[in-house]
């Protein structure tokens, strides 16, 4: 009985489902695309080195190697590790190495991401 008026109630009123899905709709597919796109083309980057710095309430530096020189000290990085979550996250640039395509970034385990990506860099 539910499933029937359900369907009912679709069919009478889809343009007003429309408009109650379509933002929710929009927002998903626009935070999904770029991570596909990234996954497509596979232009990813390597972590070089991390390590954790003692004495820091939990601070890890992390080196990472880009295919081509894109920021700049102080700007900003955006990270997404698909097998953690789906979301991009931005880390700042403290450092620019010698190389021109080495990045380092340095942040605390703070949060639920940073917690994850920390204890995946250091497995006990």
């Amino acid at each position: 009985v539910f499933a029937s008026s359900l369907a009912i109630g679709l069919i009478l009123h889809w343009n007003s489902i429309i408009l109650y899905l379509s933002p929710s709709l929009l927002y998903y597919f626009a935070s999904c695309i770029p991570i596909w796109m990234d996954n497509y083309y596979s232009s990813s980057v390597r972590i070089v080195k991390a390590y954790s710095i003692p004495n820091s309430g939990g601070c890890t530096e992390m080196t990472i190697r880009v295919p081509t020189k894109t920021t700049t000290c102080g700007k900003y990085a955006r990270i997404s590790v698909p097998e953690m979550s789906n979301i991009w996250h931005p880390f700042t640039v403290f450092s620019l190495s010698e190389e021109t395509t080495t990045i380092k970034i340095l942040f605390r385990a703070y949060g639920p991401f940073t917690k994850r990506l920390s204890e995946c860099l250091h497995p006990k």
